[in-house]
Order: structure tokens, then C-alpha cells, then sequence
């Protein structure tokens, strides 16, 4: 009797040990991540998850708010098994999971309740640190753009109000427009000391310099947001931030050499928005500081050719590398409907809205050649065309809470096309200082969250939608995010040849809503959104090639697959037996790799053609059969 006892006292504690369960009090403190904007309780949902608790699930277990002194912490009872356990916090904001960044946070679990300490999310707690700032000023040393003991280099941000009202000194404490950064005696990093920064909040800066009087902003490449650096305050006393002059490494090759700029207002003028005996073009770039204004930049007219405009950059022992530029338009005393254009950048579709970049070589002369917004001649829709595209949007994801901060309410609400195109705008009439209805271009709900629009283009204008959602409630705008044009959708009506629209009304693919900056569903030229021309392969061939089409014989399409084994431009064009040319699959930039064009032959005869491709040096043409 006492042995079975024994026994059934022995496993009774075995399953306290190793069985037994307990509920455990989970509390995490979301009040500084609220503070610096990283998490809104209003619309995200804060979560636990891991081994013990719900096998690491990110859905299962969500965090109830507390009240009144509580309100910025988060806390669930959830019973867990005995032992040790490992777990994390994370929250969900519009559909993204942002986990803490720490290692595990780890517990032992007893046999009876328990309440854990609440701890801060990423233990983060917003107390004052210090933050070392540090840059390599190799290459503007030589270069010869600073000279050292003479010359200023400093950090601005919004931590110092970005320098606002504040002449370049050297300031006591933050805030007071700069922090200025002194010389290491054995090498080229400039370092700086700010006290004060709360951890948890996120910086946004840049180094500058100041020499000859003459103030100079770096443009920085790496892991930047707007352009500006960004840092992290951790929880961690004299942290630090160190990095390159405008990111480049001091090891890289210098040379000296000219940039040939031409830019082609032949399309603007062909539209009847830019007049080049009065308007003027200018080169604004990371060179000359983004000027709109100065004197050099002005771009020189071609005497022949008065809608081509000419500029040079010279480089002396520069750095080789990117460049980042843009055209810009001054319109001569802009009134009205003009005032549109009253920013003047350009919005380069190939960039989709952002920066233009060309690459310095050290050669002694380098050419590079654009159209203004990247749009060709041959997408010009001439004035009579009468053609109409059809815009259809899903706004299913703008209507969830957890996607969407402001949801979109369908019984209120009305959803708009806004092309991010001036040019574009400008050639519909549409003016910033009109109404709704010539701002924005109005979509229609067609049922299951499916809104749409045919829009009747007015005309002359150009082949070229750079455009996102919104909609608006009330007096409240909500939109797709962008930045500065940056980032929008870009979609063509199909073309077969220049200015020719086979297909009238056109039907654009349709788009879903979403709250990502970068849109995956871009086009890249006309011919493409006509025929379905496909990357197969980006893995740059061994050589050239062009594939015998299939089928072959066909009706009414065929495929042609052809390698690129190198950068560069590119075209595809379908000749009749007289060597007339019927159409046009391909004529635009391509990268190396391996294509697949569809050639629709449905407005063709019976008989025999020849598909040619030229890229680079290499040109070959094959026969194909069309049999209806």
C-alpha cells in the first residue's frame, strides 16, 4: 500500500514538473513606439508569439489594451505548460508584421499562476543617449572640395530642425541647426557628438560641408527614406553612426571628362503644351544641387532644331559613378491652365516618376539622349483618334481595417483615377485650381469591390499613364502612397505600330489597391502591353540568338523568343513579303536575358512574313507562315 503511495506521489509531481499547466500573464509596454509614430493603436493589433505559447504563431494570441493610466500597454492570460518557454512581441501594421529585433525574451513557468513583468517593446524605453556621427571624407579631400582645418563638414537633421534659421557655427547642444564634426588626426573621418537623442526614435539626416562659401548636401544611396539617411536610436548609451560621403567608397576610381546631355521636347510641342520659342529647358541634378534657377543650368537651344536643347557637365577628378538628374521646364509667364506645370520636373516614366541616372565613365565625352518624360514620338495620339481607355481598380484591400488606416466605406465614398503626369494633365485640360471633376477622373463601382472608368482621351495628346487611386470621403483624401511622382503605375494602350491603336476601346489590366510604395504592376512600352512581350530568363546568355517562332504555321498569333546578351536597345519588327513593315514588337531598352514576344496577326492576310531583330551588332531576320 505505501509503495502505491509512493508511486501516484511520484507522478502526480511529474505532472507539475513536465505536464501541468498554468496561466501566465503576458504584458508589453507600446507607449514609445506609439510617442515616436511607429505603432497606432488605433488600427494596429499587437501580438505574442512562441514555442510554448502558440507554436510561434503571429495570429492567434492578440493583446488586449489597457485603460485609463494603462492605456499604452498590452496584455493576455494565456495558459502555457510548465517549463521553460521562448517568446516574442509583434504588432501588425496595415498588413505588415514588425517583430521585436531582440533575441528571444525567454520564461520558466511554475505550477501556479503567474503574472510577468511588463517589459517595453524591443525593450526599448526612450531614455536620453549620446550618438557618435562619423563620415569618411576621403573623397572630397581628394578631390580637393574641402581643405582640411579650413573648410566646414557638419550633420543636420530634423533632430537640429534641419539647420532652419541657423548660421553655420559651432552649436553648444542639438537645435540648434548643426552639429559640427571635427578631423581625426590620422585619417579622413569627420566625428561629431549629440547628446540628448531618445532611444527609439528614428533620425533623419544628412552630412554637409561648407566651402568657399558655398553650402554642399551629400546625396546618399544606402538605406535612405525621401533621400535623407535615417538611424534608429538604440537603447544603448554612445552609439555609432558612420558612413561614406554621399556613400562612396574613397576607393574607388576618379577621371575627368564631360556628360553630353540632349533633351528632345519634340513630342511636347507636337501635343501643344511646351513652345520653344518662349519656354526654356534646364538641367537640374545632384552636380549643380538641384538648382531651377541658376544660370548654368540653362540648357542651350539647337539653332536647327529648336526642340532639342543641348548641356555639359564637366567632371575634373571626379569620382566614377551614378549620377542623379532630372530635365526641367520654365514656362514663360505661366497663367492659367499653365500654372500646372508651375513645378517643372519632369516625371520620366522609364523611372517611373523618380530620378534619372547616368553613369560618369572618366571618358574625355559621354552622350546621353531622352525625350522629355521618356515619352517617344511615336506614342503621340493625333488629334481625330477618339480613343478611350478603360481603368478598373480593385478596392477590396482599401475596405480592410487591418490594411488600411482610413478604410474605405463604398456606401460614401467615391474612388478617382489621378494621373502623376503633369505633362499629361496638362494636354486633358486637367488644372490643380479647376474642380473635382477636372482634377481627378472618376471611377464607378460595378459590383464586388470593382470600381471603373472609361476615360475619352482629349487629343492631340501621348500614349503614357502614370497614375494611382484614391478616394475620397467627405472632404478627406486618401491615396496610394507616392513620393513626388515617385513610384506610380505605369501602363500604355497597346500599339502595333507609331501612332496606330488597333485596339479602341482599350481595356487596361486591372489594378488592385495598395498601401506599398513601390507597384509591381508597371509596363514599359506600348508594343510590349500589346503583344505580352515576357522575360523568360535574366541570366545574361552566352550570345545572341533568335528562336524560329511557334507555331508555325499560325492563326492568328505565334511566339518569338529571342536572347539578349547584352544591354542595350533592342528591336522586333514583322516586314511583309514586299518588305513593308506591318508592325512593331519591340523597340525599347532591354537588360541581358531571354525574351518571349506574342506577335497578334488578327488584322493581317494569309501569307508569308520575315520578323527581324537588330541589338547591338547583331541582325537576323526568319520567315514565318500566317494560314487562316
Amino acid at each position: 500500500m505505501k509503495k502505491g503511495l509512493l508511486l501516484l506521489a511520484f507522478f502526480s509531481l511529474g505532472l507539475v514538473a513536465y505536464g501541468g499547466t498554468a496561466k501566465v500573464t503576458f504584458s508589453v509596454d507600446m507607449s514609445i513606439y506609439q510617442k515616436n509614430g511607429y505603432f497606432n493603436p488605433a488600427t494596429d493589433t499587437v501580438w505574442i508569439a512562441g514555442d510554448a505559447v502558440n507554436n510561434w504563431s503571429t495570429s492567434a494570441n492578440p493583446l488586449k489594451r489597457g485603460t485609463g493610466a494603462d492605456t499604452g500597454k498590452y496584455s493576455s492570460q494565456i495558459s502555457i505548460t510548465s517549463g521553460a518557454v521562448g517568446y516574442k512581441y509583434l504588432f501588425n501594421d496595415k498588413g505588415v508584421t514588425n517583430w521585436e529585433s531582440i533575441s528571444n525574451r525567454t520564461a520558466t513557468i511554475g505550477a501556479n499562476d503567474t503574472t510577468l513583468p511588463t517589459v517595453m517593446f524591443n525593450n526599448i524605453t526612450g531614455k536620453k543617449y549620446h550618438v557618435w556621427f562619423k563620415v569618411d571624407m576621403t573623397l572630397p579631400l581628394k578631390t580637393k572640395a574641402i581643405v582640411p582645418g579650413g573648410d566646414t563638414v557638419a550633420v543636420t537633421g530634423d533632430f537640429t530642425n534641419w539647420g532652419s534659421g541657423a548660421a553655420l557655427k559651432t552649436p553648444p547642444d542639438t537645435g540648434t541647426g548643426y552639429i559640427i564634426l571635427t578631423k581625426d588626426a590620422n585619417d579622413s573621418v569627420y566625428t561629431g557628438l549629440c547628446d540628448s537623442l531618445t532611444s527609439g526614435r528614428t533620425l533623419n539626416f544628412k552630412y554637409i560641408y561648407f566651402a568657399g562659401g558655398t553650402l554642399t548636401w551629400e546625396s546618399p544611396t544606402l538605406n535612405t527614406v525621401g533621400g535623407n539617411r535615417t538611424y534608429f536610436v538604440p537603447e544603448q548609451d554612445s552609439s555609432v553612426f558612420s558612413a561614406y560621403w554621399n556613400d562612396q567608397n574613397p576607393n574607388i576610381q576618379l577621371g575627368t571628362g564631360n556628360i553630353n546631355f540632349t533633351c528632345d521636347m519634340g513630342v511636347m510641342t507636337t501635343v501643344g503644351i511646351f513652345n520653344p520659342a518662349v519656354d526654356s529647358v534646364l538641367m537640374s541634378a545632384g552636380f549643380n544641387g538641384w538648382t531651377t534657377n541658376a544660370a548654368s543650368a540653362w540648357m542651350t537651344q539647337n539653332p536647327i532644331n529648336d526642340s532639342e536643347y543641348f548641356f555639359t557637365q564637366a567632371f575634373s577628378n571626379a569620382p566614377y559613378g551614378d549620377n542623379p538628374y532630372k530635365y526641367y521646364v520654365k514656362k514663360h509667364a505661366p497663367t492659367g491652365i499653365d500654372t500646372l506645370w508651375s513645378d517643372g520636373y519632369e516625371r520620366p516614366l522609364h523611372w517611373m516618376g523618380g530620378n534619372r541616372e547616368t553613369t560618369f565613365h572618366g571618358v574625355a565625352n559621354q552622350d546621353t539622349t531622352a525625350y522629355y518624360d521618356d515619352v517617344l514620338p511615336d506614342w503621340v495620339v493625333p488629334k481625330g483618334t477618339n480613343l478611350k481607355v478603360k481603368f478598373t481598380v480593385d478596392m477590396n484591400p482599401a475596405m480592410n481595417a487591418a490594411l488600411q488606416a482610413i478604410p474605405f466605406n463604398p456606401a460614401t465614398d467615391v474612388v478617382y483615377f489621378e494621373s502623376e503626369q503633369p505633362t499629361f494633365r496638362r494636354t486633358q485640360g486637367w488644372w490643380e485650381g479647376g474642380t473635382d471633376t477636372l482634377n481627378y477622373f472618376p471611377l464607378t463601382a460595378v459590383g464586388n469591390g470593382i470600381y471603373s472608368g472609361t476615360l475619352t482621351l482629349k487629343e492631340p495628346t501621348f500614349n503614357a499613364f502614370q497614375y494611382i487611386y484614391e478616394f475620397k470621403s467627405g472632404s478627406t483624401w486618401t491615396s496610394e502612397p507616392i513620393s513626388f511622382g515617385v513610384e506610380s503605375r505605369v501602363r500604355f494602350v497597346g500599339q502595333d505600330a507609331p501612332n496606330h491603336f488597333p485596339k479602341n476601346p482599350w481595356n487596361m489590366p486591372k489594378d488592385t489597391w495598395t498601401n506599398n510604395q513601390t507597384k509591381t504592376d508597371q509596363e514599359i512600352n506600348p508594343y510590349i502591353s500589346l503583344t505580352g512581350v515576357r522575360t523568360l530568363n535574366q541570366i545574361a546568355p552566352v550570345t545572341y540568338a533568335l528562336s524560329q517562332n511557334y507555331p508555325n504555321p499560325f492563326n492568328p498569333s505565334t511566339k518569338i523568343n529571342f536572347s539578349i546578351q547584352n544591354a542595350g536597345l533592342v528591336t522586333l519588327k514583322i516586314y511583309n513579303i514586299l518588305g513593308q513593315e506591318v508592325a512593331t514588337l519591340v523597340n525599347y531598352e532591354l537588360k541581358a536575358g531571354t525574351y518571349s514576344a506574342v506577335f497578334d496577326a488578327s488584322r493581317l492576310s494569309s501569307g508569308v512574313y520575315f520578323y527581324t531583330i537588330h541589338a547591338g551588332n547583331f541582325v537576323q531576320a526568319k520567315k514565318m507562315m500566317l494560314l487562316k
